[in-house]
């Protein structure tokens, strides 16, 4: 509930300004893609202080991203269009600031993202063949095979995990 330490950052509706928001786990810093700009992240200290730019991605749009748990590093989810091809990649990028790195190509379309508790693994939907459906996957961030968890997920909007880790919430 607010009080008196409560602190607006803008007024408005939030979509009227940001796309995709994410809070530092230590509440001191806020991560958006701002409305208008489809390619960019930006990063802004709430204790005042001017947006600055974490990344601007190639691809045609950076549909998501997931701050990591030691606040660290961006995951971002980026749509590319080539010709009459389309394509999700999954990258990392430093929190502070740099060039992403992509880390994984998914075959079919990617959708929400969160990290798993310990920051070693992004969990992913992806959509399954002819329809709205979509599975679980883990993909190692250091490298490795991403692996299915054989969740089938149905169509959805929101992914979390409890604070334990030990459960993944869907809706």
């Amino acid at each position: 509930a607010p009080d008196s330490r409560s602190t607006a950052i803008r007024s408005g509706p939030v979509f009227g300004w940001a796309v995709h928001l994410a809070l530092s786990h230590d509440g001191k810093t806020i991560y958006y893609r701002p409305v208008g700009d489809q390619k960019r992240i930006v990063r802004r200290d709430l204790n005042g202080g001017p947006e600055r730019e974490v990344c601007r991605v190639e691809g045609t749009l950076v549909q998501g991203f997931a701050l990591s748990p030691d606040d660290s590093r961006l995951a971002v989810i980026a749509r590319f269009d080539e010709g009459n091809t389309q394509y999700r990649t999954l990258m990392l990028v430093p929190a502070t600031g740099g060039e992403p790195k992509e880390i994984f190509r998914p075959k079919k379309w990617t959708r929400e993202l969160i990290w798993s508790k310990d920051g070693h693994h992004l969990i992913c939907a992806i959509n399954k063949e002819g329809g709205h459906q979509a599975e679980l996957i883990s993909v190692p961030v250091d490298g490795g095979e991403a692996q299915p968890f054989g969740i089938d997920v149905g169509p959805f909007d929101f992914l979390t995990m409890s604070p334990d880790g030990r459960h993944i919430v869907f809706k």
